[in-house]
């Protein structure tokens, strides 16, 4: 849970090189000396070669008072990562048995909230080793590793032949994963031949935001030479660091770093004020949202976010993403690999027009997709903007496929309605709202008709250490009144060919059509139901309503159903939040072990980097639309359909969570191994059995229920609970106090009296345990 560092009177900066042997060393002596800071702090992570010639020894020859620190040494003078391997003992500060990247973060983020949290007052300076994706201990690059702490830096450039190409690279490669360069410093000689400081402010402006070139009037100074008098190189650089401190370079450089921390600390006070002033919040009443309710967001990587802290000295800490940032993170943020699938693909591409047109991304995302799902019905991707409109488009797809077989029998094809279930929901705009029950979201939307009806089902839940499956009240006459118990949740998702379901569906639906309803098609979400509560279904209701839908007499289907076409309706499955891995499989539908004709796609799909989704739609459905006139054609799409971007991002994400699914040792093994998991369909969560037994014995929940990256828990409430319920606030505010030496905490969303906690499909177990732990004690 290092990330992010942000003190009111103590900036801090990374001294990163554009190459080896550029001066940072020399640099970050002479900007101590000149700062003359006695609360100044120097540490070096990671060094190697002659202890002797330590880059923390040099600075405390020639810093007087200085704090420094070297976290790490190798005595090998090479790559650190090379170093590690050559030597067999390593000479740790604390002289620990290892070291590696994580412990020198440790380190890092615990040497600095130390040495603040006495000083208050100072200046703080990180010197990286080598240059900017130099390679780290464990061989990961450094501009990975610090990433997470985030701090401003300064980049010593190289003044050499070739110089421009390596600073303007250094410089590229911090901008793209997020860094803040307040100024580019450069060593340059009287005579200079290659001017590459002049060059560099010309090529700068405009290009990669307002960093400063400084030019420091000096060449570096010569190196040691092997008879060289100790106290004569003494003097010789004590004289070198006064002319250069002299200079007027290094006043210039503490200049712009007094202003833009300042800059920093005063816009991160402003945001809340600006945001009241200017923005209008989704799913927000604004008469509950003041200035202290509103999370401001400095930066976010892995799993957290670095929020704001008003009125504290330490104005950051990490807050874990208990939302995976509303349902769409996978890979966690920051993910220096999709942000440079997107900039290849920004630069290769931008946006290209899509219709009669093709390109590479857009052609393997669809391939890609529909090979993952795995299923025989699906063959065509049509591509969309976000959830609402994947949906809609959907819709479009089964109504028009449904008219277009049933049209003998239907003269009112805008009475058509959608099957579907009570809670549901499937976007927010208005095509999307009539696809739901009357509710909070729509009841209000003055043009909501609510085109459908929406059954009640039995849900899924731990209570009391046992997986229940329950039937609600309005069922119990129908389907029994007894709740069913189950050993594992794997055991709830086997086949059980529940006849009493499909009795009670068939017979409730053939109700509804000999009363004059019509239905165009069944639409529902897999396995969840997710804004309208997090309800687990019990899926073995939702297999027996596809079946009905498919294959009852009621429909009066002449269609035998198979892979190649529907039969009595087309079944639309919307998976924007259970599919592509969320529960644990790339689609909720392999859970269900029963697969649609249409499903849509969207959030993970391009790993929380920007919107896009798809609606796959089997060969019948697509056929649907041919004729020989163009107004029988899908007449749908967006100026942005298909954005190469999005599409080469989106094969990046599910390309590594089909690795990480294949791969029996990786990350999600230890949460399979906990859950007992082996096989596609046996469920699992990266959230602990374990956990859910403590919970669920809690007096003050109905339930909770863990699967794939989903934990919810539902609260008990006399009012009867629903969106406007605040039975889960209080859990909320306890997991949003800070805890541990990092003052961490925990942003989740709550849905009514259901708190629910999200990680990405990346989330690491030691992080998760934690929170967990959390929680646990809350329900102590």
């Amino acid at each position: 849970m290092k990330i992010g560092g942000l003190w009111k009177k103590f900036p801090v900066h990374y001294v990163f090189g554009a190459n080896t042997d550029v001066g940072k060393t020399i640099f970050s002596t002479a900007l101590l000396r000149h700062l003359a800071n006695e609360n100044s702090l120097y540490i070096k992570p990671i060094s190697t070669g002659d202890l002797n010639e330590a880059d923390d020894g040099h600075v405390n020859r020639y810093v007087s008072q200085i704090n420094s620190h070297c976290l790490s040494q190798l005595s090998t003078p090479c790559s650190p990562h090379l170093a590690l391997q050559l030597e067999s003992k390593v000479r740790d500060t604390t002289e620990e048995p290892h070291v590696n990247d994580q412990v020198v973060l440790s380190k890092l983020n615990d040497t600095l909230h130390s040495h603040i949290s006495k000083v208050r007052t100072g200046y703080g300076l990180i010197e990286t080793a080598g240059g900017v994706l130099s390679p780290t201990l464990n061989g990961s690059l450094q501009a990975d590793l610090y990433r997470s702490m985030r701090f401003p830096a300064i980049l010593v450039g190289d003044a050499r032949l070739g110089g421009l190409s390596a600073t303007i690279s250094s410089l590229e490669s911090l901008k793209s994963r997020g860094f803040d360069v307040d100024a580019i410093a450069m060593f340059t000689s009287p005579d200079d031949p290659y001017k590459n400081a002049e060059y560099l402010p010309q090529y700068l402006k405009g290009v990669l935001g307002e960093t400063k070139v400084i030019s420091i009037p000096s060449s570096l100074p010569p190196p040691r030479g092997l008879d060289t008098d100790i106290r004569d190189e003494l003097e010789m650089m004590d004289n070198y660091y006064f002319r250069l401190t002299d200079s007027g370079a290094f006043g210039e450089i503490q200049e712009i770093i007094d202003t833009n921390h300042a800059e920093r600390v005063s816009t991160l006070d402003s945001i809340p004020e600006r945001a009241l002033s200017s923005v209008w919040y989704p799913f927000s009443q604004h008469r509950e949202i003041t200035r202290d309710t509103i999370t401001t967001i400095d930066s976010a990587y892995g799993d957290f976010f670095a929020t704001a802290k008003p009125n504290e000295e330490s104005m950051l800490r990490p807050s874990f993403d208990g939302s995976a940032s509303w349902w769409t993170q996978s890979l966690g943020h920051g993910d220096h690999q999709l942000a440079q699938t997107a900039a290849y693909a920004a630069g290769r591409y931008g946006h290209v027009i899509f219709a009669n047109t093709a390109h590479e991304p857009a052609v393997k995302l669809a391939e890609t997709i529909l090979d993952y799902s795995q299923n025989p019905r699906l063959s065509k991707c049509f591509y969309t903007d976000n959830g609402s409109t994947g949906t809609e488009v959907a819709v479009k797809m089964a109504l028009n496929a449904y008219i277009k077989r049933k049209k003998s029998e239907s003269s009112k094809p805008r009475e058509i309605g959608i099957l579907g279930l009570k809670g549901s929901y499937h976007g927010d705009t208005i095509g999307c709202l009539d696809m739901s029950e009357p509710s909070i979201y729509n009841e209000k939307v003055p043009w909501y008709t609510g085109r459908g009806h929406w059954l009640d089902y039995p849900t899924v839940a731990m209570r009391d250490g046992k997986w229940t499956v329950s039937v609600p009240e309005s069922l119990k006459s129908e389907l029994g009144c007894c709740e069913q118990s189950f050993d594992s949740l794997t055991d709830v998702f086997a086949i059980r060919n529940n006849k009493k379901y499909r009795e009670y569906i068939e017979k409730e639906v053939k109700r509804l059509l000999d009363s004059g309803r019509e239905f165009g098609a069944v639409m529902m979400e897999p396995v969840i139901l997710g804004a309208g509560g997090m309800n687990l279904v019990d899926p073995e209701f939702q297999r027996a309503l596809v079946d009905v839908a498919r294959n009852s007499d009621i429909f009066k289907e002449t269609h035998v159903d198979s892979d190649t076409t529907w039969s009595g309706l087309p079944v639309i499955y919307d998976e924007v939040f259970t599919g592509l891995y969320r529960l644990g499989t790339f689609t909720a539908a392999q859970l269900l072990q029963v697969f649609p004709d249409i499903s849509v796609h969207a959030k993970i799909l391009t790993g929380g980097i920007l919107p896009m989704s798809v609606t796959l739609a089997s060969e019948s459905i697509y056929d649907s639309f041919l004729s020989d006139s163009k107004a029988d054609a899908l007449l749908h799409g967006h100026s942005y359909t298909a954005h190469p971007i999005g599409c080469s991002v989106a094969i990046n994400t599910l390309g590594r969570l089909k690795t990480m699914e294949q791969d029996s040792e990786g990350p999600w093994a230890p949460f399979k191994q906990d859950w007992k998991s082996s096989k596609v369909t046996e469920t699992w969560s990266c959230w602990s059995e374990d956990l859910l037994n403590h919970v669920s014995a809690s007096e003050k929940i109905s339930g909770a229920f863990a699967i794939g990256s989903v934990l919810a828990i539902t609260f008990k409430d006399e009012s009867g609970g629903g969106y406007a319920s605040t039975a889960s606030v209080e859990l909320q505010k306890y997991l949003a106090k800070g805890q541990g030496a990092d003052d961490w905490n925990v942003h989740a969303r709550v849905l009514g009296n259901v708190l629910y906690l999200m990680a990405s499909q990346s989330s690491k177990p030691q992080e998760l345990e934690a929170i967990q732990q959390r929680v646990r004690t809350y329900f102590q």
